[in-house]
C-alpha cells in the first residue's frame, strides 16, 4: 500500500511518466539510500468500532450504542450547503413537501442504525449540549417508545471517569502458571511427536496446549465432536468396502447402517434429545451426500492414512489424513468437515502468515503440514498437488456444498517448517507458561481464577475427599 501510493503521488506530479523513467528513479533512490515510510494501518476487529449510520449499512454487530438521536442532528440536520436548489414553479414542489421527504429518508435510516444490533441495542440522546442549552431528542424517539420507559442518566462525575478510563487503558496482565515437575514433564516429552493438531495448538496458545498435550486433562466429547466422528466413520468404511468390493461403492443402506453404529458407541457424549437430532441429521446428511457424489468420488484413493513417526528435519512428526485421492504420482489430499459451511470463513482459514494472522490460518497450516509429512516420507514417492475440505453437508442457506481448495507454494513449505522446528524447540524448553489471553480461551479463563492448593506439613487428604 505503501508502495502504490508513492507510485499514485509520482503519476499526479508527471502523468507522462513512462515505467522506464520511473524505474531509474527507484534505481537512483536505493543509490542514495532513500527509503519510503512504511504506512501500516493497524485494526483491531474485535475493538469498539464507530460508523455512522451510512456507514454502517450491510454490517452486524453483537452490541450496538445509537448516540446523538437529537431533532437538530437527525430530522432538522442540514445537508449540503453547495447545492443548487431548483425553483418550486419548476419542481412542483413546496417546503411542506420537501421536509417530509427528508424526514422520510432520515427514518429509513434511523431504521438502518436500530437493525445493525444482533444481541443489544442502546439508543441515547443529550438532554443539552455543551454549553447547557436545551435540546430535543429526534421525532423517532417518541415513535419507538414512551417518555415512562426511558432511563435519565446524568453526568458522571470526572473523577470516576478518570478512574474508568485508567482502568480501560490498563493493558490486561500476562497469563502466567506454574508449571509441574521438570524432571516429570522431561519424561512426558522423551516420546513426544509432533502433529499438525498439536502444531496449531501451540501456535493459538502455548497454556492450552500444556493442559491438554502434557497433563493430558480428561474431557468428554461434546455432541459435535461425537457426531463428526461418526460421519467419519461411515465414510471412512463407505470407502474401505468399496477397496474390498473391487471398486464397487456400498450401499446408502449399508453406509448409514455404520453411522448409526458409530453413533450408538459414541451415544455418552449426548444428551437423548442430542442424540435422537444428531441421526436425523447424520442420516439426512449422509443420503444427500451419497446420492449426489457417488458417481463422480475418485476411487484410486487411501483412507485415514496413517503416517509413522520419522524425523523431519531433526523433528519427530506423525499424522493421519482423511483421504488421499491420486492422479498417478501426483496426489490430492481431502479432509472432511461438518457442520454449515456457509459460516466458514475460508479467506482467513487459507491465509498464508499476514499482519491479521502472523502464523497464517489454521487450514492453510494444516495442507502445507501433511505436504510436508507425505513429501518427505521415507520410502514413498508421492506429490501434494493440492489440499482440499471436504464439508459433508449443504450450507443451511445456501443449500449447497462446499469445497475449500488450498493451493500450496515452496516459500509456504518454507514458512511451516519453521513455524515446526521453532515450537518443537520451545516446547522441549518448557515454554508453554504464558497464556494467548484471549477470551475465547477457555484455559486462559481457568489460569486466571485457579488457585494451587498445597496442603500443609500437618494436614493429610484422604482419597475420599479426592
Amino acid at each position: 500500500q505503501t508502495f502504490f501510493a508513492f507510485i499514485r503521488e509520482e503519476h499526479v506530479r508527471n502523468p507522462r511518466m513512462r515505467p522506464a523513467e520511473l524505474l531509474r528513479m527507484l534505481e537512483q533512490m536505493k543509490d542514495e539510500n532513500i527509503s519510503l515510510p512504511l504506512q501500516k494501518v493497524i485494526q483491531n476487529e474485535n475493538g469498539v468500532q464507530c460508523y455512522t449510520a451510512h456507514g454502517a449499512k450491510g454490517n452486524e454487530f453483537e452490541y450496538v450504542f445509537v448516540i446523538g438521536v437529537t431533532k437538530n442532528f437527525w430530522e432538522n440536520k442540514k445537508g449540503n450547503t453547495h447545492e443548487y436548489k431548483l425553483p418550486d414553479t419548476i419542481t412542483q414542489t413546496n417546503d411542506d413537501v420537501d421536509k417530509t421527504y427528508k424526514i422520510e429518508v432520515a427514518r429509513r435510516l434511523f431504521y438502518v442504525a436500530l437493525t445493525r444490533a444482533k444481541k443489544y441495542l442502546q439508543v441515547s440522546y443529550p438532554i443539552a449540549d455543551n454549553a447547557g442549552k436545551p435540546l430535543e431528542n429526534s421525532v423517532f424517539i417518541d415513535e419507538i417508545s414512551e417518555p415512562s420507559e426511558r432511563i435519565n442518566k446524568y453526568s458522571v462525575p470526572t473523577e470516576e471517569l478518570i478512574t474508568h478510563i485508567g482502568w480501560a487503558i490498563t493493558p490486561i496482565p500476562e497469563i502466567r502458571i506454574k508449571l509441574a515437575n521438570g524432571a516429570w514433564i522431561d519424561r512426558v516429552l522423551q516420546t513426544f511427536t509432533m502433529s499438525v493438531s498439536t502444531l496449531t495448538k501451540y501456535l493459538h496458545c502455548p497454556v492450552s496446549f500444556y493442559y491438554e498435550c502434557i497433563l493430558k486433562v480428561p474431557f468428554i466429547k461434546n455432541d459435535a465432536l461425537a457426531f463428526g466422528s461418526a460421519i467419519h466413520t461411515a465414510l471412512e468404511q463407505m470407502y474401505k468396502l468399496m477397496k474390498k468390493n473391487n471398486g464397487t461403492f456400498p450401499t446408502q443402506e449399508e453406509v448409514l447402517a455404520v453411522f448409526k453404529s458409530a453413533m450408538y458407541r459414541e451415544s455418552s457424549s449426548f444428551s437423548p434429545v442430542q442424540y435422537e437430532r444428531r441421526m436425523e441429521q447424520g442420516t439426512t446428511l449422509l443420503n444427500n451426500y451419497y446420492e449426489d457424489y457417488i458417481d463422480t468420488l475418485v476411487k484410486n484413493v487411501e483412507i485415514e492414512w496413517m503416517v509413522a513417526k520419522y524425523l523431519l528435519d531433526g523433528v519427530p512428526v506423525t499424522g493421519k489424513i482423511d483421504k488421499i485421492e491420486f492422479d498417478g504420482n501426483n496426489c490430492t489430499v481431502v479432509d472432511y468437515k461438518t457442520g454449515d459451511p456457509d459460516k466458514a470463513s475460508s479467506t482467513t482459514l487459507t491465509a498464508a502468515p499476514n499482519d491479521k494472522e502472523p502464523n497464517g490460518g489454521d487450514y492453510w497450516r494444516q495442507m502445507v503440514f501433511y505436504k510436508l509429512l507425505i513429501e518427505h516420507q521415507p520410502n514413498i514417492n508421492w506429490r501434494v498437488t493440492m489440499g482440499m475440505f471436504d464439508y459433508v453437508e449443504k450450507g443451511r442457506n445456501s443449500n449447497e456444498y462446499k469445497q475449500i481448495h488450498v493451493p500450496m507454494f515452496q516459500q509456504d513449505e518454507g514458512i511451516v517448517l519453521a513455524q515446526l522446528k521453532d515450537s518443537y524447540t520451545r516446547i522441549m524448553n518448557h515454554e508453554f507458561d504464558k497464556g494467548c489471553g484471549k477470551d475465547t480461551c477457555s484455559w486462559c479463563k481457568f489460569a486466571r481464577n485457579y488457585e494451587l492448593l498445597r496442603p500443609n506439613e500437618q494436614e493429610t487428604i484422604e482419597i475420599d475427599d479426592i
